[in-house]
């Protein structure tokens, strides 16, 4: 794409290959820009909708780095569907209904029945490699500021010009939220430092869940754990999360590689994205017949009990 280059925040990740694990654990903007130029933006795009985002996605290369328009709720909806094995269900504002003395007047439950949006395999995967982001990489706050031990995975956030952090927290029974920032984006921090999501939006999350930790009514939500990897899900994984990419010449004469401009290139064509639009349709409609089903049983097991002496 012409006069657009994505850039990472520290200088030497270029003369640097990382893992998946590893580029997301440091928020490589290279490696978020290349890995949705093999997978198709319209790929991307069809992934994040199933998980929830209903903001216009833009189609553009820069869609990596997160330029889009996107709620917090949308963002924790989304996130929410990895510690759910790829489900994702749409989120209810009112769960019940009480009286000033505490008594329940009508319990709400959520109608919509789970949409898939992600294989179990790869919600488990993408655990892992968020609980690294939080264990040993942007994330790492948690651990060392706040002193958090709960199992949590994580992702941190800052938009162009350091207008926006971010911070999405997820435990096996709670996902949380937070953005900082102006409603008028010429409102900014005048440095990464200062305005990464590590420095604004994770702290909030860190005392939120401290407070969460002191309250022994939430310690169901604190002592919750994620289930371990397969060993075959392990294998896939086993690998560092990054090394130098640079000869032996290279750091002898201490020649650093730099930005390297190339052409971004769509993974997938047209056809194979026409394709698996073909097949998210028909998943979708399988899985509103299904749902249509399980109603109309549920309707006929109600009628049943009503209608026994």
């Amino acid at each position: 794409m012409e006069d657009w280059t994505p850039e990472n925040n520290e200088a030497d990740t270029y003369d640097q290959k990382f893992s998946m694990e590893g580029g997301l654990a440091g928020s490589v903007n290279t490696v978020s820009v290349k890995l949705m130029e093999q997978a198709g933006i319209g790929n991307t795009i069809r992934v994040a909708e199933r998980m929830g985002i209903r903001s216009d996605l833009p189609r553009v290369p820069s869609l990596a780095l997160g330029t889009a328009s996107i709620s917090v709720m949308e963002m924790v909806n989304a996130y929410a569907a990895f510690a759910n094995h790829g489900k994702h269900v749409s989120p209810i504002y009112i769960t019940a209904i009480t009286d000033r003395n505490g008594v329940l007047l009508e319990r709400m439950t959520n109608s919509q029945a789970p949409v898939s949006a992600l294989s179990k395999e790869t919600s488990a995967m993408m655990l892992h490699m968020l609980r690294r982001v939080v264990n040993e990489g942007t994330g790492a706050g948690l651990r060392t500021k706040f002193g958090l031990t709960n199992d949590i995975a994580g992702k941190t956030g800052t938009t162009q010009s350091n207008t926006d952090g971010w911070f999405i927290a997820i435990t096996p029974r709670l996902v949380v939220g937070c953005w900082v920032g102006a409603d008028d984006p010429r409102l900014h921090f005048k440095s990464t430092a200062l305005g990464q999501g590590a420095a604004t939006a994770l702290p909030v999350i860190g005392r939120f869940i401290q407070q969460m930790n002191k309250d022994q009514s939430f310690a169901s939500l604190s002592n919750a754990r994620f289930e371990s990897l397969s060993a075959a899900q392990m294998k896939k994984l086993d690998c560092e999360l990054s090394k130098e990419d640079r000869t032996f010449l290279d750091r002898l004469f201490n020649r650093k590689k730099g930005i390297k401009q190339t052409e971004f290139k769509e993974g997938r064509d047209d056809a194979d994205d026409k394709a698996e639009a073909r097949e998210d349709r028909q998943e979708a409609r399988q899985e509103k017949k299904q749902a249509k089903k399980d109603r109309r049983a549920r309707r006929e097991r109600r009628k049943r009990d009503r209608d026994q002496p």
